[in-house]
């Protein structure tokens, strides 16, 4: 066999095993129960990707594709989208207006339930309504930057890959 045979081999076994490694704390961390491990795989690949691109100065389009992917799945794995009320809250009625205490149960005082600090003001049911307003809407953001992962990825995936 000829040399550069073997050492391409060698070279090629040990970027393998190089890269298997690189894989584990991902796979030892998952549970066959919970899919936002297979996400965190799937991020972990794309970017890899992304970096040999850029390593290569090569498909700097693609590389910046697979950026902006990363970034909406950071996103939307952190609910920014979902949780975007509790801003929007605070800046009409002051901070801590979604802050809770636990408190005794009116019907029995063996028991304690959380109650909103705004469940205390007079206001309270414009705030609450206003709550089921905007929380509303963040959820509705929240599902339509998830969907919109899908289609991106979808539309972009085969320009990744040979």
């Amino acid at each position: 066999m000829d040399i550069k045979i073997i050492k391409h081999r060698i070279r090629y076994f040990f970027r393998r095993v190089s890269r298997l490694f690189s894989f584990l704390p991902i796979i030892w961390r998952t549970h066959d129960y919970d899919y936002d491990y297979s996400l965190q795989l799937f991020e972990y690949q794309i970017k890899r990707t992304a970096d040999l691109f850029e390593k290569n100065n090569t498909r700097k389009k693609e590389s910046g594709r697979i950026r902006t992917l990363l970034m909406l799945m950071e996103n939307t794995r952190q609910e920014k989208y979902g949780m975007e009320y509790h801003e929007k809250l605070e800046k009409i009625y002051g901070p801590g207006v979604l802050d809770f205490k636990m408190v005794p149960s009116e019907r029995n005082p063996n028991h304690f339930v959380l109650k909103f600090n705004y469940e205390s003001w007079e206001n309270c049911q414009e705030v609450h309504n206003e709550y089921l307003r905007l929380s509303h809407e963040s959820q509705l953001k929240q599902r339509k930057a998830e969907a919109l992962i899908w289609k991106f990825i979808s539309h972009n995936i085969y320009t990744w890959w040979d």
